[in-house]
């Protein structure tokens, strides 16, 4: 037997000797963490294959006795699809599972992925998806205290109750800074299900797509069951009755937007329901739909007008029975209005997204703090920016947006604000601040933007600024006539340019459809040169007709007795022979041709003679030059 199994070793001097002496502990004291660390992405039990699965390291986990976390190697990155079944959790000491965002967990559209049978137990930082049961938690199920942190439930399907997560009675839900996306149940609860006299907590998060075939689009709240939901969006969630359904419970709302669903909320049976800085607004169906003893509070919050097409001829917010029967019978009586509600009828309250305000209108500064002392708003805003409270879900805070501009010839400042705008400065560098912004010339610009409000808001921007080139035209260029040289090459005679700001060039080039000799068609293109060149664009292209012309070869013998100096009328006169001969080197003769004979009548003077070599003019006895005296 090796008693010295599982031992500690230390090195001991004595008398000069190194002896090997037991450490009063032993490891079976500690826990070894190393099974808690995940190391592939397989879904195995396999005590041999020399790597932990996240089912291994869960259930050494429940084998510690302790509380404990199971984490995943380093770079260890991807999707683990479940072959097992769904991951149950039986942890009465606290297990939490961090994916640090680089995991999800595939159910596969066969089983769940998670069972908490006993907890608490904390999902962190993780995906779970494509989870089914036939009955409740599609996604995931839980029997004893869970927490969501950080966790994103998609494509999952119930039969009956909560497709993304169901929660047991008795039990609780912490819900932070998680997502909810395209979760389906066939009757109640196409995202959470909260069960009877459980309580959940829903913060910071974000409901998206989400349907149930009966109620509860997003979130179903169970008879005597308690649900707190702050600072979260719900938006294009789809079921007949409600996108939050309380049937019974109770139902709190704080810094909550309800945007684009199928309905608001829906309650009956008794169910309370309160909502403060609240904004329900774009649904299909009503606002808010109560029945049977229901009651609805809002403070600081705005329902904009809803209609309701179950009732004939209704158009408005609220959609309140005293019975299942009594349909269209409208008890206002049954909502408590807090100070500063508001129910809106009209116009332009909110940006495409249907909750974040836009301009300055009557939401801004007009809540009252007494109903609602939190810090942020569902954005994350300060809640008091602005100096008070706004009515709604989000507060109202500046903003500074960067504009696309034409290049003008001016000084142009394209900073867009949203907002309570108090004062502003610029600065392109980051060092100098400036109280106007002033950019001429085109480009892209970074700009950091200081804005804030009167009452000592202060934001900082960097946004993006454009500036177009401006497009120039140009009108009446030409092609110069060219002598013929065997290329298609054109020299483009530019026209007048509009509009020009700078001391700028506009360039033509062309080449000839043709280099031979004719009139052809000339593609012209056109550059801009100088220093504020990038401020505009050059003028379009362009086709031109343009002219090849051979002149005629130069010659000594005169064939004509025109007095015309004409390159390209194919005869020589007696002034072009002359200056041909001027250019040889050596003494030339200038002849006339055969059969020609009589007077030349100069036109344009003298013909002169500049040349260093001897040229010799023979008429041939035939020849009269007249100077007309």
């Amino acid at each position: 037997m090796n008693v010295l199994k599982n031992r500690h070793f230390q090195l001991e001097n004595l008398e000069e000797r190194t002896l090997l002496t037991a450490a009063p502990w032993s490891t079976a004291d500690e826990p070894d963490y190393s099974g808690l660390i995940v190391t592939t992405l397989e879904d195995v039990v396999d005590a041999a294959d020399h790597y932990t699965s996240i089912r291994e390291a869960i259930s050494y986990a429940e084998s510690l006795g302790a509380s404990a976390e199971v984490t995943f190697a380093e770079g260890l990155n991807g999707k683990i699809t479940l072959t097992g079944g769904a991951l149950q959790i039986d942890s009465v000491y606290g297990l939490t599972i961090d994916g640090d965002n680089r995991i999800a967990v595939d159910a596969g559209g066969e089983n769940r992925g998670f069972e908490v049978l006993a907890g608490p137990v904390t999902l962190a930082n993780l995906e779970v998806t494509r989870g089914f049961h036939t009955r409740q938690g599609g996604a995931i199920a839980s029997s004893g205290d869970l927490t969501l942190e950080g966790v994103t439930v998609t494509d999952s399907y119930s039969g009956k109750y909560g497709s993304a997560v169901y929660i047991a009675p008795g039990t609780h839900l912490t819900v932070a800074g998680s997502t909810f996306i395209n979760n389906a149940s066939h009757t109640h609860g196409g995202g959470i299900y909260v069960e009877k006299t459980a309580t959940a907590d829903i913060t910071g998060s974000y409901f998206d797509g989400n349907s149930a075939g009966s109620y509860g689009a997003a979130v179903y709240i169970w008879n005597d069951a308690v649900v707190n939901v702050s600072d979260s969006v719900f938006v294009n969630n789809t079921a007949p009755n409600g996108t939050l359904r309380n049937y019974g419970g109770r139902l709190n709302l704080v810094n909550v937007a309800i945007v684009g669903n199928d309905q608001g909320i829906s309650s009956s049976d008794g169910g309370v329901n309160t909502a403060v800085n609240v904004t329900i607004s774009g649904n299909f169906r009503s606002a808010v739909r109560g029945e049977n003893g229901a009651t609805f509070t809002f403070y600081n919050s705005v329902l904009m007008n809803e209609s309701d097409p179950e009732i004939e001829d209704q158009v408005g917010v609220f959609d309140l029975r005293t019975g299942a029967t009594a349909a269209g019978d409208v008890n206002l009586s049954t909502v408590a209005f807090g100070t500063n509600f508001v129910m809106y009828d009209g116009g332009d309250l909110f940006a495409a997204d249907g909750f974040t305000p836009v301009g300055e209108n009557q939401l801004m500064n007009a809540g009252s703090a007494a109903y609602n002392d939190s810090q942020f708003d569902a954005a994350g805003n300060n809640r008091f920016y602005g100096g008070a409270i706004d009515i709604g879900a989000v507060e109202q805070i500046v903003t500074a947006s960067g504009l696309t501009v034409g290049f003008n010839g001016e000084y142009q400042s394209p900073v867009t604000f949203d907002g309570p705008l108090g004062w502003a400065k610029y600065s392109l560098d980051g060092e100098t601040w400036t109280d106007e912004l002033e950019i001429r010339d085109a480009g892209t610009y970074t700009i950091l933007v200081q804005c804030g409000t009167d009452s000592g808001d202060e934001e900082l921007y960097e946004v993006a600024v454009v500036i177009e080139p401006l497009q120039l035209s140009v009108s009446g260029s030409a092609v110069a006539t060219k002598d013929y040289d065997g290329t298609t090459d054109a020299e483009i005679i530019v026209g007048e340019v509009s509009p020009l700001y700078d001391d700028v060039t506009v360039v033509g080039a062309g080449q000839f459809a043709s280099p031979e000799e004719g009139t052809w068609d000339v593609a012209v293109t056109y550059t801009v040169t100088g220093d504020k060149a990038g401020n505009y664009i050059a003028p379009a292209g362009e086709t031109l007709r343009g002219t090849i012309l051979k002149p005629e070869t130069p010659s000594l013998v005169v064939t004509t007795l025109e007095d015309v100096v004409d390159r390209y009328d194919e005869v020589t006169s007696l002034r072009e022979a002359v200056a041909y001969a001027e250019t040889f080197d050596t003494s030339v003769t200038v002849t006339f041709a055969d059969g020609l004979e009589g007077v030349i009548p100069l036109a344009d003077g003298a013909v002169r003679i500049a040349s260093d070599n001897a040229i010799t003019v023979d008429g041939g006895d035939r020849i009269t030059v007249d100077a007309h005296g």
